[in-house]
């Protein structure tokens, strides 16, 4: 019975845990599933709201654009003059606005373009132009022509069809103001130029789609192409009533994340809003099932995952659970015990204090570090009497930080054990604020501070040996200061003696001790040159010394003792300890006699003597330089002024700095009456960078313990002045690794800074003084058409006139004289002139076309980016396949190294270089072109070479110069501007090209150009 009683109660716990296990998973699985789908709406609204902000930021870019290039035009002086001019003679002046027309559409890709008169007459249109003027942009353009008023249309359809957005732009008398002459008409096409702004593909969503409505009655009016509706553009509506229609809810002044139906009435995530200034809308929208299934699909598998590892860890620890139940048992006690002997050891404990019931528990190895007995119960308030007086305040404000703030510390502290015993503890406390709870470890590190206090003794007689050294070698007692350090080692080593011996004579039998300094209880204290009998070892080792010229610190007993008094009081033989110094030739000795009591001596003592001896003998070595040094402080201080270079020392815990006189002149300090502390540097610091230099300071220098390296502005204490300086230091940190000091140069670069500044302005100017002549010479250039367009025109009248004229004279009877008048003028002097005035105005037209081509090289944007060289130029040498077989000649490309740069100005500069070498290629051998290319770091360096008529000396500078032409071209081709293009094309994309040529050997020209992975 009590077997089935057993089973009975397993078989129900094992259901209660199988059900347990499974309500825990399908929760978490709940849990992770919300959160999933929380955080993946979450992120679909962002990446929506973000598409949807930036398509309105473009169209509303695109409007203002278009709104500003309506202005400009109606303001343009030019077009007025020549309105004005065919108005007052129709057809004077046609044929230069249509060809201004047809430029400025293709510039801009406008569909058509035409000037109007006020009624409505074409003065001059692109062939594209529809004349009709729709009902919707009527009245547009009769404001346009009463008022002078440029305006934009809405979206419409046009009378073909397709939809339009026209521009009207009135032309008035002075470019500005006063009746409009006419009206330009711009006619844009939104398939051309807007739409595709919708159409582009999202960042975050490929299948989202962006929809533009603006309200029509009462239904939403679709303007742009749908995705799923042909011919949509202006024709699509659905009404305004439907609710879950984003379309709808947008024009109803909804903004922002909307999920609803769209047109064709599947669900869908959308983000909505305005377009600033338009009666638009903007939708930006994706298939709810496109974004949602991934997640769900993830649902799924977190839903399997769950349950097949919540199936596994039940039968794993059902099995395991049973199966090591008793040896857990055994081997948590074990635990326990092996943690209690290593706390032992260690001297370690644990702690946890319940902040509900301000119960404190505590480890076994707690309370033995206080000196209690095991199990006693500890109480945090009673308990703190453990705490020396300093360290009482430190640990009860660190526990109620910790529970006010759930702030972690860290602690070493002093306490007093239960016996009165002073112990040095360290202590670490981490709030659990979920469980009320503080959790820690309670060290004894008693032995670690005697160490370290042992050990900082030791750093502390070594640094006042290093101020007696600094002392000594100002004033030159070279007694004094043996005295001193003799003394100091006394009391490290506890010895008996100490004595100093220079230099030291390997050769000799004996050495006598000019200083030595024993104990006041010695026998013989104060003893001087004492004659020590020369050890064997010692003679050695001299000898090693002088060889290696590294110091050898050694132990030497001596059977005898150092002198009679000691071995009658004491009867014991003596010990010297000795560390050999290799200085001025000849070793130096340091060492110390223990007399009284032998002893072994540590690898760190005997470390401690060779480093105290290393020192003495360095400032002992120093006397004999001090006037050395003193002339090179005199020289730095003299290149300190010629450079303008002032040196500091800045004590970062003190808060003070002490600075060289030529420092003190950059600052403006005069001796005596100014505080050397940060708030005084700040004062010198200009108002305009203080905080930020006060704020790197602290923060970098301080805080990071990163070198100082910053040019900033002071102000001169003494006469106010401001002035730019450029400070550099080096940060030193303590043993903690806290910054202890900064220690550089400042230098005053006021005279450079200036010459930077006037440098860039410069620069500002040369660059707008640049575009100044670019649009000047595009201006001039257009405008030197019409005046030409003139000549030609009446040249070709007289010419014309002139035919005429004989057909006339030829049935006159005129006399034999006046017949020969007539004839010379007729036919050789009048055909002569017009001749000349013919080709005149043709190579003024090739030379006005050129400066057009030089001037819009400076409206083209360059759009740089990784460019694959091999292929580009392979298809420029394919490109010029033709030109090169009829000449003769060959082109070889190497391998070229890929370039960061504009592709059509890259195509431009080489196929310009191909025809040059083809232009002015040699006559007594087949043209050969060679193009490499090498990788330079952050650059790329092309080379072309040819092996043609090359250029002569004299010429060399002049090849980029416009219209220049070399005399060896042939057939008198070319207008002399493909180099200035070349070069122009080279400095706009951030590179550079000279040419290497001797005359009649060929020329070499050197393209660079930034590397594709570079930051030139």
């Amino acid at each position: 019975m009590d077997v089935q009683e057993k089973t009975g109660k397993f078989t129900g716990k094992a259901a209660g845990s199988v059900l347990l296990t499974l309500a825990a998973a399908l929760a978490l699985w709940l849990f992770i599933a919300a959160n999933h789908r929380k955080a993946a709406l979450e992120d679909i609204s962002k990446s929506l709201e973000t598409i949807n902000s930036y398509k309105t930021a473009e169209i509303s870019a695109w409007l203002d654009e278009h709104r500003r290039e309506a202005l400009r035009l109606s303001r343009h002086p030019f077009l007025c003059e020549i309105i004005s001019a065919e108005l007052s003679n129709p057809g004077s002046r046609r044929s230069t606005l249509a060809a201004w027309l047809k430029d400025h559409t293709e510039q801009k890709l406008y569909s058509a373009m035409a000037f109007l008169s006020p009624k409505g007459a074409v003065i001059a249109a692109t062939p594209d132009y529809l004349p009709e003027i729709e009902e919707k942009s009527l009245k547009a353009f009769e404001q346009a022509s009463q008022k002078g008023t440029p305006l934009v249309t809405d979206l419409h359809l046009a009378s073909d069809g397709t939809p339009h957005i026209v521009i009207f732009s009135p032309i008035s008398t002075g470019g500005r103001g006063g009746k409009p002459l006419c009206v330009l008409v711009v006619q844009i096409n939104p398939e051309d130029v807007f739409y595709p702004i919708l159409k582009a593909a999202p960042l975050f969503f490929a299948r989202a789609e962006t929809l533009l409505v603006r309200k029509e009655g009462e239904n939403a009016l679709f303007l742009n192409p749908l995705d799923h509706a042909k011919d949509s553009a202006l024709k699509f509506t659905r009404p305004l009533s439907d609710e879950r229609l984003p379309a709808a809810a947008a024009l109803r002044g909804v903004t922002g994340f909307f999920p609803g139906v769209d047109y064709r009435g599947v669900k869908v995530f959308s983000a909505i809003g305005p377009v600033p200034g338009t009666n638009w809308a903007v939708i930006t929208k994706v298939d709810r099932d496109t974004v949602i299934a991934p997640a769900k699909s993830r649902e799924h598998s977190y839903l399997a995952t769950i349950l097949l590892g919540a199936a596994l860890l039940y039968f794993m620890g059902y099995v395991i659970i049973r199966a090591r139940h008793h040896a857990a048992e055994a081997a948590l006690a074990k635990s326990r015990h092996l943690l209690a002997e290593t706390e032992k050891i260690g001297k370690v404990g644990g702690w946890e204090f319940d902040i509900a019931t301000n119960e404190l528990l505590c480890t076994e190895e707690v309370a033995r570090i206080h000196e209690l007995e095991p199990g006693y119960k500890f109480d945090i308030k009673k308990d703190t009497r453990f705490y020396t007086p300093g360290s009482r305040p430190l640990i009860e404000q660190a526990i109620r930080r910790s529970i006010e703030t759930g702030e972690n510390f860290d602690l070493e502290l002093e306490i007093i054990t239960a016996k009165g015993n002073t112990r040095a503890v360290h202590t670490i406390g981490k709030p659990d604020p979920a469980n009320r709870r503080i959790r820690g470890f309670f060290q004894d590190i008693t032995e670690r501070k005697r160490a370290e206090r042992e050990r900082l003794a030791h750093l502390q007689l070594l640094e006042s040996m290093d101020r007696v050294n600094r002392a000594i070698q100002g004033a030159g007692d070279l007694e004094k200061m043996m005295s001193e350090v003799l003394k100091a080692a006394l009391k490290i080593f506890d010895c008996d003696r100490a004595w100093l011996f220079y230099p030291c004579d390997p050769d000799a039998p004996s050495f006598r001790v000019p200083m030595e300094i024993t104990k006041p209880e010695y026998p013989g204290a104060g003893i001087l040159n004492v004659d020590i009998p020369m050890p064997p070892d010692m003679t050695r080792d001299l000898r090693e010394v002088l060889e290696s010229a590294e110091p050898v610190t050694y132990t030497v007993g001596t059977d005898k003792p150092v002198n009679k008094a000691s071995a009658e009081q004491f009867g014991v033989k003596s010990q010297m300890v000795a560390a050999l110094y290799p200085k001025s030739g000849k070793p130096w000795v340091f060492g110390i006699h223990q007399c009284s009591c032998p002893r072994v001596w540590t690898p760190e003592e005997m470390r401690l003597m060779k480093e105290i001896g290393w020192r003495l003998t360095d400032s002992l070595t120093s006397l004999s330089s001090h006037r050395d040094l003193q002339e090179s402080e005199h020289s730095l201080k003299e290149a300190q002024q010629i450079a303008n270079l002032g040196s500091y020392s800045f004590d970062i815990a003190g808060g003070t700095w002490k600075s060289s006189p030529e420092l003190d002149r950059i600052f403006g300090i005069a001796n005596g009456n100014y505080s050397k502390d940060l708030e005084g540097w700040a004062e010198i610091v200009h108002p305009d960078e203080r905080d930020a230099m006060q704020a790197y300071v602290m923060d970098h220098v301080v805080a990071e313990k990163q070198n100082f390296d910053r040019q900033y502005r002071i102000v001169r204490i003494s006469d106010r002045a401001e002035r730019w300086v450029h400070g550099r230091g080096e940060v030193s940190t303590n043993a903690a690794g806290n910054a202890v000091t900064l220690k550089g140069v400042i230098q005053d670069i006021t005279e450079v800074k200036q010459a930077e500044l006037e440098l860039k302005r410069l620069n500002r100017d040369l660059i707008a003084k640049r575009q100044e002549m670019e649009n000047f010479l595009y201006i001039t250039s257009h405008d030197l058409r019409t005046p030409l367009v003139n000549i030609q025109g009446f040249a070709q009248n007289l010419e014309r006139y002139l035919s005429e004229l004989r057909k006339e004279l030829a049935p006159a009877l005129l006399t034999q004289p006046v017949s020969e008048a007539v004839s010379k003028l007729a036919d050789k002097e009048i055909p002569g002139a017009l001749k000349f005035v013919l080709e005149s105005s043709r190579k003024m037209d090739s030379l006005i076309s050129s400066l057009l081509k030089v001037a819009r090289l400076g409206r083209v944007e360059m759009k740089t980016h990784a460019l694959e060289m091999n292929d580009l130029v392979k298809k420029i040498v394919d490109a010029t396949r033709y030109q090169l077989e009829e000449a003769g000649a060959s082109a070889k490309v190497g391998i070229l190294p890929p370039c960061k740069a504009d592709p059509t100005a890259v195509s431009q500069i080489f196929a310009n270089l191909l025809e040059n070498a083809i232009k002015y290629r040699a006559g007594d051998r087949p043209l050969a072109v060679s193009i490499t290319g090498e990788a330079r770091g952050d650059s790329v360096l092309y080379k072309v070479a040819d092996n043609g008529s090359g250029i002569a000396a004299r010429d060399l500078g002049r090849i980029w110069d416009i219209f220049y032409r070399g005399s060896s071209a042939r057939g008198g081709e070319g207008e002399g501007i493909g180099l200035t293009v070349v070069k122009y094309m080279a400095e706009k994309n951030g590179g550079s090209i000279k040419a290497e040529s001797e005359e009649g050997s060929g020329t070499v020209f050197y393209l660079e150009l930034p590397a594709a992975g570079g930051t030139k």
